[in-house]
């Protein structure tokens, strides 16, 4: 009575409609695998200096440069993406999680839950994702934990409205109307009718908020919201860099560099996606 899961739809799919994802998939995967090896990768220590120096150009010693305190900027790089890649990655389960559970248990239930649920988020989509997690922030601190969990925060309204429009719009398939038919229970309808028929447009939506989670606790950390700046990331060093872009370029080049063709290989898999779907 259910359709296909999304994984096995999109394996279906002609290789004229799945080619699209190849390239912005692939360098999302090289961009993950070099951070993941970033121990074995970066030719030095991240948080000290190496000898020979500060604000180095780039050379064969040091591909990238050093930064203002003679720190590789190479090797700040490739560790840069692990506090960046798995701040956003938190960020965005903070936003999924409960955000699908808001959404699916108000569209479902409907009557006075789904008015109280939808004014609460309605309220905070009021405000700029950014300018509510520099509120939440400074609620609870600062931190890597916390710029992820203020992030996560702040993309829950969204995600929980596409969530409930999601479940509204399946609730009236044809599908869901024979499993109440049939005297299915109301948990059963939602986890093995409803569920499984929107999840690509839910990971559609997910592909776009990992972007947005990127962007802000980037820009969390540009800020110095991050806690300590000695440990490298991708918004410290662009934050590093602005003041001496004009003598030593190569400071921010390659962390901005990174976040742009990151966040663009993600909205491209999210684009791809929304595409098949509007195509079906």
């Amino acid at each position: 009575m259910t359709e296909p899961d999304s994984v096995h739809r999109l394996l279906r799919r002609p290789h004229r409609q799945r080619r699209h994802y190849h390239a912005p998939l692939a360098v999302i995967m090289i961009i993950v695998l070099i951070t993941l090896l970033a121990p074995a990768l970066a030719p030095y220590d991240p948080r000290h200096a190496v000898s020979g120096g500060y604000l180095l150009p780039p050379s064969a010693e040091h591909i990238f440069g050093t930064d203002t305190l003679g720190r590789d900027v190479l090797s700040r790089t490739l560790w840069g993406g692990r506090q960046t890649l798995s701040t956003a990655l938190l960020a965005t389960a903070i936003t999924i999680i409960p955000g699908l559970l808001i959404g699916a248990v108000s569209g479902f239930t409907g009557h006075w839950v789904d008015r109280a649920m939808m004014a609460a988020m309605d309220t905070l989509l009021a405000f700029p994702n950014l300018l509510l997690a520099l509120v939440i922030i400074a609620l609870i601190g600062t931190g890597a934990n916390q710029v992820a969990l203020s992030v996560g925060m702040a993309g829950l309204p969204a995600f929980a409205r596409v969530a409930r429009a999601a479940v509204l719009d399946a609730r009236h398939r044809l599908y869901v109307q024979a499993a109440w038919a049939i005297g299915a229970p109301p948990h059963r309808v939602l986890i093995h009718h409803i569920l499984p028929n929107i999840m690509e447009t839910l990971l559609s939506f997910a592909a776009v908020s990992l972007s947005w989670a990127l962007l802000n606790g980037t820009a969390l950390f540009f800020l110095g919201f991050g806690g300590d700046p000695s440990i490298p990331d991708w918004g410290v060093m662009l934050n590093e860099g602005r003041a001496a872009f004009r003598v030593a370029p190569w400071i921010a080049l390659p962390p901005g560099m990174t976040i742009t063709l990151t966040v663009f290989a993600v909205n491209r898999i999210a684009d791809s996606w929304q595409d098949a779907l509007n195509g079906r």
